[in-house]
């Protein structure tokens, strides 16, 4: 099996998509933090959690709540509540057309949301310099990019129910793919329609739904929802790939093209297999760069870590290897950031000793519901006439007390450089007696750190989430969350 040279670099979180630098590729992580990559060192943290990085031109960010940031900050990152959220982007090389909720087409570039092109736009398709492929309510049509006026429309051919999976600008005309299912004895149909100078050229029927149409120097490549992989040439489809899984990215290499798909990036010359790359996860998101074309990917499952960056040298032959040797260049998962809290020895008072029975706090609201919550409560044998005249006699109180945690509060420290913060967290118990209360205190991964009162721990930089989960000797529990930001020293 041939390949090519593979740099791995482990990631703090999983990478969801890739975006151009001026110095290198962002690499956005699912919490909306972005670190920059160049394909030779480890990557750097270039902005601090939030709302996710959709597009970036120069210093200016433009986030999925619609609102912009500037690069380099590494402070989390509130919502914009008042700014109206995007819900499709599509980046060219000198902006990036957006669709908000509102449907406005806007074009996005170094200074912001520079012209509102559009309204009623539900997606964005693909653009050129001097035009966009749009699809709304009425159908797809393209748009002058700096004016909005309509140069053309694809006319309708049924009057209910037709509906645009993908489409692509060619360099002649437009790429359609078509789901029949609103025209009469074509339910089941999906078609890929080809339009030049206002006509239909080709209707090519497929056999799946197609959800990718990307141009290629070797033509028209189509990707259908169940893994097949077609390259239209001369109005004529031809078989070149069958998987498994349907492909999430195909990007053009200068006379190559790559597909992302089922844990593997596939090169291809026409319609030969020239390279595979494996993957620790199912890449999603493909950018090339400098001769580097940078893939990142999840498998959806949490308990195997984050999967990394992969970096492939796509110049050069592609070398023949044993297709076991595919993964040799998987880096080291990188720890997490809840992993890098070390827990301090603890001291004399701080030991508490182990709680005098092992609890495992409920999972969530279904687990406390189903829990048998008088399951420590002794019964006694009473007798039928005591009974009666313990629930007639009249007492002082019949309420239970309130039982309530309080964890102490949000806290924001600061540190010096890479320090560390030290931070003892306490919480305080109300309505419940000094002895038979059980404490577990959980990381925002649900993770359990320990069953003390108190907990005394070594964070570093970041925003770090806890939870601490009391059982009262009946049976009930309460809970509390504290967040610690700790952060670096102003200079």
């Amino acid at each position: 099996m041939k390949t090519r040279r593979v740099s791995g670099f482990a990631l703090p979180s999983t990478g969801v998509d890739l975006l151009h630098l001026d110095d290198g590729v962002g690499v956005v992580l699912a919490d909306g933090r972005m670190v920059r990559a160049n394909g030779r060192d480890a990557p750097v943290p270039v902005l601090g959690p939030g709302p996710r990085p959709v597009a970036v031109f120069g210093t200016t960010v433009l986030t999925i709540d619609g609102a912009t940031c500037t690069l380099g900050a590494l402070d989390a990152r509130d919502i914009d509540l008042d700014a109206t959220a995007l819900v499709d982007v599509f980046r060219s090389s000198d902006c990036a057309f957006v669709v908000n909720e509102a449907g406005h087409l806007c074009r996005f570039g170094g200074n912001g949301i520079t012209a509102l092109l559009a309204n009623g736009v539900d997606r964005v398709f693909g653009a050129l310099d001097d035009c966009v492929l749009v699809q709304d309510e009425a159908g797809v049509h393209v748009l002058d990019a700096n004016t909005g006026h309509r140069r053309w429309s694809r006319p309708s051919r049924g009057s209910t129910g037709e509906r645009a999976s993908a489409a692509c600008l060619l360099p002649d005309g437009v790429a359609i793919a078509r789901e029949a299912h609103g025209l009469d004895g074509l339910e089941d149909e999906s078609e890929l329609e080809l339009w030049q100078d206002g006509s239909m050229t080709a209707c090519l029927r497929l056999s799946d739904v197609a959800h990718v149409l990307t141009w290629t120097k070797s033509g028209l490549v189509v990707a259908d929802m169940s893994g097949g992989v077609h390259l239209c040439v001369n109005d004529a489809l031809t078989p070149v790939h069958r998987g498994t899984s349907s492909a999430l990215d195909v990007v053009d290499l200068a006379g190559q093209w790559c597909v992302a798909s089922w844990f593997n990036v596939l090169g291809f010359d026409g319609t030969e297999l020239l390279w595979t790359v494996e993957h620790a996860g199912m890449p999603q998101r493909l950018l090339e760069r400098e001769g580097l074309l940078f893939m990142v990917g999840d498998d959806g499952n949490d308990w195997t870590g984050v999967e990394p960056l992969g970096c492939i040298d796509v110049n050069g032959e592609p070398v023949e290897v044993d297709p076991g040797e595919l993964t040799l260049w998987f880096p080291a998962p990188a720890p997490e950031r809840i992993d890098e809290v070390e827990f301090v020895p603890p001291t004399q008072d701080l030991d508490e000793g182990e709680p005098a029975e092992a609890w495992r706090p409920p999972a969530g609201l279904m687990d406390a519901l189903t829990a048998d919550v008088h399951a420590s409560i002794a019964h006694d044998s009473v007798d039928e006439s005591d009974l009666l005249q313990a629930l007639t006699e009249p007492s002082p109180s019949t309420e239970a007390v309130p039982f309530h945690v309080d964890g102490g509060g949000d806290r924001r420290l600061h540190v010096d450089g890479q320090g560390a913060a030290e931070v003892l967290l306490e919480p305080v118990v109300t309505g419940a007696p000094a002895e038979g209360v059980v404490f577990s205190w959980l990381d925002a991964q649900g993770r359990e750190l320990g069953s003390r009162p108190r907990l005394l721990l070594k964070l570093p930089i970041g925003v770090h989430r806890f939870d601490v989960r009391v059982r009262h000797p009946d049976g009930r529990w309460v809970m509390d969350t504290v967040t610690v930001d700790v952060r670096p020293a102003s200079g």
